[in-house]
């Protein structure tokens, strides 16, 4: 009982049947997919960037691993990671919450809320690979 109340402003209708709760959970578990695959490619496509730009400043391994240690501990990156922090806690919260899976409602609405946070965390993520793409093309 403990959870509802959270979640229950977190209102998802169709939580209400078995149904539609089972719907939720397959449009969350796709949507889910859709954004690892989303990130892999934009990991993969910053990559390819920063091999290409390594090779035309001809850095060697502890050059190119410098040029990324200095992106990952710059402010900028720092406070991308601190926007996410609160989100991040957020599903630790939610992932460690007493629930009865029996509850189809509040399994739902759990994943409901599950998918809400993602979404914020995935547009954190959008803007800090935009960073990263941006500092890899900038380099000099």
């Amino acid at each position: 009982m403990l959870l509802i109340g959270p979640l229950a402003a977190h209102a998802e209708p169709r939580c209400d049947t078995p149904e539609g709760a089972a719907t939720v959970n397959s449009e969350v578990e796709a949507e889910l997919q859709t954004i690892k695959e989303k990130q892999r490619n934009t990991e993969a496509d910053i990559d390819k960037d920063l091999d290409a730009k390594a090779e035309e400043k001809n850095w060697s391994k502890e050059q190119r691993s410098a040029f990324v240690v200095g992106i990952l501990k710059s402010a900028e990156f720092r406070a991308f990671e601190q926007e996410k922090k609160p989100h991040t806690e957020e599903i630790t919260a939610l992932m460690t919450a007493p629930l009865d899976r029996s509850d189809t409602k509040a399994s739902c609405l759990s994943v409901s809320k599950l998918q809400a946070i993602v979404r914020k965390i995935d547009a954190i993520n959008v803007r800090q690979y935009g960073y990263l793409s941006a500092q890899v093309k900038a380099a000099k």
